[in-house]
């Protein structure tokens, strides 16, 4: 390769190929097309180099200092693992490895370095690199820091909630249990489609293309993918269609030719402790109809279907905790938390975290979708600016009452602007299986307001589940906010709590039992409660119950009440499940961080 390329030339080429024959024969077709080649990356010259030898590579090419060889091969150094060992394209081998007993492939042989590494250690390690911070700095660069182009941003535990699935639901590289997914003709049609682009098509087919997916139009029901995919041909030049796809099909066609090329060389590979990701390379192309007839597929479809799209609950949705006191700033409650939140509830949006503790103690804690703020001083305080005492029995409402403030946190820092959204947690709750789900049934079941849509009845309204006790009406441990609806119902709340406080009783819960039963009687009509059933969403263990958590079956939510019900549980069993539902590994479990089933001031 000329290297010298990459600096006297304004515009450059930069590629890849299979091995070195193939390097070179792509130098001479494209050199004779008129391009400047700078530079081709061969996987067998980079098996036989390694990352050191890429590196020289490009610190002779680009004229590098020292220690931007030194970043550089940091970088390289800890993407090289996540590449094998993490996401959608990790090495076949380590996909095997993990894959349940039903859904091994025979014959292929183990992984030799993946079972060695803490892969979330590995994951943060590269997210502290300083190129991956550099790469940050710019949107359009950000899936280069990823470990594939199909894998989802890095959080510090991603690779292990990816691999959890891997483990658990045989989790292949089509994103299905046990492998490729049998896709339609009409499915491949939509997908060519997208794979055309908005070349050469009128408005109304580049709005059903625009901002969004063919795996979101896959999504749609049967009568709808149809209905799009026949407003979308029509709104398609028919000659640039049959003349771009032809084109694909020659691509396809090389791609495969390369692929078989490349799984010759993999066989007869001696060094194979390097990276065989490359194994599971596909071609999501394949299987493309050329000549799909809209009208076989169906006589039925309608140009005015409306289409839903997938919801993107990382950027509407926010998730707020608030730990106060010195028993909760001296445990790892939060730690945990979010630990489940991230790892096995697969959410990547913000969490919000408001404390009375110093901003010190979760510094550099977690990645910067974690906000941690402080409490604003005029929230201790009455409505009209007095002190509000406590007595020793309800000393407890002083921190709930921070509850009825949490639309106030969300208008604090710019970054939060487009949650619509928010889910409040205890912070004694972990998430035990993936909030999507959860998120899409509750929200459609009970009418929780979609990002900019409108009610007509104006009416506020907050979302609970179902408590154990009938004592209350609603369970406070766990709610969900409407932005642009909540904040009535969240004063009334404060007020009821206020009340309270010169008493000598009260929990936030009997204040808002108290709202509530001022709705039933209809004293209050601009507020409404709506009580949530529980099902499988929200598992609420006493020591009665503990034992009936189904491991095989978790529930989204899992709250041990440590104030309550944890005192009174079998602390090795909670410790069993705690280490079970964070997926903790050897080294966090020895750390007791995250693995302590009742947390008390010290335990730190």
């Amino acid at each position: 390769n000329d290297l010298s390329g990459f600096l006297v030339n304004d515009t450059v080429l930069f590629t890849a190929a299979i091995d070195k024959n193939e390097a070179q024969e792509a130098m001479e077709r494209l050199t004779r097309d008129g391009h400047t080649v700078a530079f081709i990356q061969d996987m067998e010259s980079l098996k036989e180099d390694g990352v050191m030898g890429l590196v020289e590579k490009y610190v002779g090419g680009f004229g590098l200092s020292s220690e931007q060889g030194k970043d550089l091969a940091d970088y390289f150094s800890k993407w090289e693992i996540l590449r094998q060992c993490c996401g959608q394209q990790m090495s076949a081998r380590w996909r095997n490895d993990m894959l349940p007993e039903k859904f091994k492939r025979k014959g292929l042989s183990h992984h030799p370095t993946c079972p060695r590494y803490d892969i979330d250690e590995v994951e943060k390690k590269f997210m502290q690199t300083n190129l991956f911070s550099v790469i940050e700095q710019y949107p359009n660069m950000h899936p280069m820091n990823r470990p594939s182009l199909n894998d989802d941003d890095l959080n510090g535990t991603y690779c292990s909630s990816y691999n959890h699935l891997v483990r658990t639901e045989g989790l292949s590289i089509w994103g299905t249990p046990g492998g490729r997914p049998v896709r339609s003709n009409l499915d491949h049609a939509i997908k060519h489609q997208f794979l055309l682009g908005t070349e050469h098509l009128e408005p109304e087919g580049v709005a059903l293309l625009q901002n969004n997916t063919y795996r979101n139009v896959w999504r749609y029901p049967e009568e709808e993918k149809k209905a799009w995919l026949e407003t979308v041909k029509e709104a398609r030049d028919k000659e640039y269609e049959d003349a771009a796809g032809a084109q694909m099909q020659e691509s396809k066609r090389r791609r495969r030719r390369r692929r078989h090329k490349q799984e010759n060389a993999s066989s007869n590979e001696e060094r194979n402790n390097d990276d065989d990701s490359s194994s599971d390379m596909f071609d999501e192309n394949e299987g493309i109809e050329e000549s799909v007839s809209v009208v076989e597929i169906s006589d039925k479809a309608t140009k005015h279907t409306e289409f839903s799209v997938k919801r993107d609950f990382d950027h509407s949705h926010a998730i707020f905790l608030i730990s106060f006191g010195k028993e909760a700033a001296e445990s790892t409650l939060v730690e945990r938390c979010v630990l489940s939140l991230r790892r096995r509830g697969a959410f990547k949006g913000y969490i919000v975290v408001l404390t009375d503790a110093s901003l010190d103690r979760y510094q550099n804690e977690w990645e910067s979708k974690v906000i941690v703020m402080n409490p604003l001083p005029e929230h201790f305080l009455a409505e009209d600016g007095t002190q509000i005492r406590y007595s020793k029995s309800n000393a407890s409402l002083k921190y709930k009452r921070f509850k009825t403030f949490i639309l106030d946190y969300f208008n604090l820092d710019d970054r939060l602007d487009a949650v619509e959204t928010i889910y409040y947690l205890d912070i004694d709750i972990m998430a035990a299986n993936g909030l999507g789900r959860m998120f899409e049934e509750l929200e459609s079941k009970y009418g929780v307001l979609k990002p900019h849509e409108k009610r007509n009845d104006f009416l506020s309204r907050m979302y609970f589940f179902t408590p154990l006790s009938k004592e209350w009406p609603l369970q406070g441990g766990t709610f969900i906010l409407e932005r642009s609806t909540s904040r009535h119902c969240l004063e009334l709340w404060r007020n009821e709590i206020d009340d309270f406080a010169n008493t000598e009783r009260g929990r936030d819960q009997d204040a808002l039992a108290k709202v509530y039963n001022r709705i039933e009687f209809e004293e209050e009509t601009q507020c409404e409660l709506v009580r949530m059933e529980n099902e499988n969403y929200i598992a609420l263990p006493t020591p009665r119950t503990f034992d009936s958590i189904d491991s095989l079956n978790y529930p989204t939510l899992i709250h041990i009440s440590n104030s309550v019900f944890a005192k009174r549980i079998d602390e090795q069993k909670q410790s069993n499940l705690i280490n079970d539902v964070l997926q903790l590994t050897k080294e966090e479990q020895e750390s007791g961080k995250y693995g302590k089933a009742i947390v008390r001031v010290g335990d730190r």
